[in-house]
Order: C-alpha cells, then structure tokens, then sequence
C-alpha cells in the first residue's frame, strides 16, 4: 500500500496523469478484497492487481479508454459463468476507476497520504460515491462514522462513501530475537507491518540479525513502560528465551489490551505463564484473549514454518478486524 502511494505521488509530481483502479466493494467468492488496486500507465503497463483473470484484463481495456475520455467511473463485475466476466468463483466486486489529473489538489491529496505514512499516522481516504472525489482525514479530523481499519462502504444518510485506512500507527512488536524471531521478523515485515524488535541481549539487537526491522532495542523486558506506547491497534509476539522473561512482557502489556498477543510455548509453558498471571491478579478474560500458543496449526516444527503460522494467524486476525 505504501508504495503505491508513493508511486501516484511521483507521477503527478512529473508533470503526468495516472489511472488507479481500486475494488470498493468485494461479495462472495473473488479474487482479491475491497482496497485491492492497480494503477495503470498510458503505455498499458501495470503496477500491483486486483485479482488477475479476466476482471483484471476486462479491467485495463476500460482503463486505456480513460486515457481519452479523462473521466472517472464505477463498474460491477459479476464472476459467475453468466455474468459479465465470464468467470465461476462465483462473487461480485465493483471497481472504482479513478481518472487522477496531475493538478495542485491531488498533488496535495497524496503527498498528505504519503506523509501520514511517513510519520506514522493515522490516515483516512474518503471517496464520495456520487462525485468521486476525494478527502484524507487524517487522526485529529476524522468523523467516527469514518473511523474503519477495513476499507469499506459507508453511508451516511442519503450519501455513499468509500472509505479507506491509507495510513496507520499500528505496530508489530516483537519480544525476543533468537532462531524464531530471526525467521518472524522477516516474514510480518514483509507483509508491510511496521515491525520493532525487542530483545535484551546486546548481542543479537542488531541490523546483523534483523536488517528488516524497522526498529531495534536492546533493553531490559521491565523497561517496556519506559520505551514504549502500546496502544489498541498493535500487535505482540512474546518468543524470549525463558518463561521469566515472557511473564516480565506479558505484565507489562496485558493492561494495555493491544489488538493480538501471541505467546510462544508449550502446553505446560502455557500453564506455568496462565497460573502465574491469576496470581497476579489478571483475569481469565484478559488471559484467554492471549493467543497461546501462537500461531496457527500446522504442524509447524522448525523456526522457519513457526514464523509462517504465526503470520498466517496475524493475517487472520487482521482480516476479521
């Protein structure tokens, strides 16, 4: 998402026009989701999909139409053998194709994505289904009704609007940097999270073992209060080196009630950190939303196929958000 802002952003500042195409609207089984896009160059190239197949072919021919026509529009596709794009998964989606002029308010509308981004902020963009146009909202301005983490249609009395979260201050923290943290770090970075690893050993809080992180620190788990501001939108991984240690996390972040907590372990580590944090004093409702042991099933045994259940229970938590 980040780079395709960027890339609208360069453009316009080139003196050119761009066609983005966004899917507004995704029901039953299709391709890709709502927020999917593809821009597409006057020459025919492309950057990113919405799905591929034949809603995407379909798609870019009406797209190099634009180019002339210079006008924005919203089309239905129906992905059923009878509809009109011949497919069986068996869904709809309804494309947004956005005509962008490389005029002073879009250079504006972007470069303010493009800095929310940036600094981390949080940021909305809200189309209006009737004129298109856009606004960015940005944490301080949004109206609640806009307030979404999933791109989504929206109306608000007679008025239909397309809103989308461009920009978020959502962060994965990791706890811990041995052999799984080394194999997670890499994969939830990928996936475009802004991902901060913390591990209290000098020795592997360092670019050497995680060059994709966005952050290092090398601190004591007690300090986290110190450091950081965990907030409701975030993500924790605890996978230190001893039980001592992920209780030490666990204390300092259940109070916080981020988004997803997931902590490494087995069946009996599991009971050990659930016994001693009663004794504590948290809930059995706080506990229980802990995803212990983290990830998904599936069978997982080297740190490698750890790392892909644990972003695949991320991508799942995410989803259903």
């Amino acid at each position: 998402m980040r780079s395709i802002y960027n890339k609208i952003y360069n453009i316009l500042e080139s003196g050119k026009d761009i066609v983005l195409l966004t899917i507004i609207e995704s029901k039953g089984s299709t391709p890709r989701g709502s927020g999917a896009k593809m821009i597409v160059y006057e020459d025919g190239k492309t950057e990113g999909t919405i799905g591929g197949g034949t809603v995407e072919y379909l798609s870019l021919e009406k797209a190099k139409e634009i180019y002339v026509t210079k006008q924005s529009f919203i089309k239905d596709f129906g992905l059923e053998q009878k509809g009109n794009a011949g497919m069986v998964c068996g869904g709809n989606v309804k494309v947004l194709f956005q005509y962008i002029e490389n005029n002073d308010l879009n250079k504006q509308i972007y470069k303010s994505i493009c800095m929310s981004i940036e600094q981390r902020q949080d940021a909305w963009n809200v189309i209006d289904i009737c004129t298109l146009e856009s606004k960015v909202y940005t944490h301080d301005s949004v109206p609640t009704y806009f307030n979404v983490e999933k791109s989504s249609l929206i109306e608000i009395q007679t008025k239909s609007y397309y809103v989308e979260m461009v920009s978020s201050s959502q962060t994965v923290y990791v706890f811990g940097g041995g052999h799984v943290g080394q194999e997670v770090v890499p994969v939830i970075s990928h996936l475009g999270f802004y991902t901060v690893l913390v591990e209290a050993r000098e020795e592997l809080a360092n670019k050497k073992y995680f060059p994709n992180a966005n952050e290092i620190y090398c601190i004591p788990y007690k300090d986290i209060d110190k450091n950081f501001t965990i907030t409701k939108r975030d993500y924790i991984i605890v996978m230190t080196n001893t039980h001592q240690n992920d209780l030490e996390v666990l204390k300092r972040v259940l109070n916080k009630y981020p988004s997803y907590i997931g902590v490494m372990g087995s069946k009996n580590k599991v009971e050990f950190i659930t016994d001693k944090l009663l004794k504590d004093g948290f809930t059995e409702e706080q506990i229980n939303k802990c995803h212990m042991p983290i990830g998904l099933d599936i069978c997982a045994e080297t740190p490698a196929e750890i790392a892909i259940s644990v972003a695949a229970e991320i991508i799942n938590h995410h989803a259903k958000r």
